[in-house]
């Protein structure tokens, strides 16, 4: 798997640069043996109908109809179907330079996990996320109404394109809140269930005052176990697996948002702004005004 192609999103691009998302329908997809490539964009596949196996480099989970699968910028990934083939849309994304409009303060964790604008603080269960929909048939109309309007700009046609990513964003947002999001089995090897849930527990309450005993009483598990393990499996500490989180929302509401930084470095779960700025420099190369500004001017 160490030569594989890339899909560079050229038919799409047009509407990926000018609204941050487009779409591609394809009915009746058929593909019985693995064809890894990589694709140019934070890549959502859902599955209309059918059944199918998403792979994702040395990772996999089934996928049936109302499976949303989320594959991040640069990962190699293929479907493997029966003969019957699938019916799949493909979502493509580029939060970096169009960030994605932000929706309800509940469901914010969620989308940062969803869509991040890069895989700077990738961990090795973060390579794939997917979760099932509760309603395919409204999910698809939304993509649908969205693929005309990328489709056959008018008048309009942004404020209504706008309107329909929140909704495909909450969507989403929904599904993966309520069902759990599920990253990908690595290939061979089994995740504990409590490593999955230590980290979307730290996903959904990274702004708060989170300690190794409190998880270790949470979890009833010893704090070298929890330690060793955590790392393990996931690549990282679990205090650089939590500061990363608080980054990965400090970035997006940067980037997506006008308020004062100190707000959001509070917001993300810092204690003050001196705190706040130095980590943010020291992983991200830049102060966050800096990156701020850069996001403006690539968003032009």
């Amino acid at each position: 798997m160490n030569a594989f192609r890339t899909y560079h999103v050229d038919k799409e691009r047009t509407s990926l640069e000018r609204f941050g998302i487009a779409i591609s329908y394809h009915p009746h997809y058929v593909q019985q043996r693995p064809d890894y490539h990589r694709v140019d964009a934070l890549l959502v596949t859902f599955v209309a109908r059918g059944s199918c196996r998403h792979m994702i480099e040395n990772a996999a989970f089934e996928a049936t109809e109302g499976s949303v699968g989320v594959t991040r910028l640069g990962e190699a990934h293929t479907l493997v179907t029966r003969a019957s083939g699938v019916d799949i849309y493909n979502i493509f994304l580029d939060p970096v330079r169009r960030p994605l409009p932000p929706v309800h303060a509940l469901l914010y964790k969620t989308q940062q996990i969803l869509f991040p604008p890069d895989n700077a603080f990738r961990t090795r269960l973060d390579r794939s996320v997917h979760f099932q929909l509760p309603d395919s048939q409204a999910f698809r109309h939304c993509l649908e109404m969205l693929r005309y309007e990328c489709a056959n700009p008018a008048s309009g046609s942004e404020i209504v394109i706008e309107s329909l990513q929140r909704i495909f964003v909450i969507f989403c947002c929904r599904a993966a809140h309520d069902s759990g999001i599920e990253p990908a089995q690595p290939l061979g090897q089994h995740v504990p269930r409590w490593v999955v849930d230590v980290c979307r527990y730290m996903d959904l309450h990274s702004a708060e005052a989170i300690t190794l005993n409190g998880l270790c009483n949470r979890y009833r598990l010893s704090r070298g176990y929890l330690c060793r393990g955590f790392k393990r499996y996931t690549g990282v500490t679990l205090r650089d697996y939590l500061i990363n989180r608080r980054l990965e929302y400090a970035k997006q509401a940067l980037r997506s948002t006008t308020d004062k930084v100190l707000s959001i470095a509070l917001q993300a779960g810092f204690n003050d702004l001196t705190h706040f700025n130095r980590t943010f420099k020291a992983r991200m190369g830049l102060t966050p005004t800096a990156y701020r500004q850069v996001g403006t001017i690539r968003a032009k």
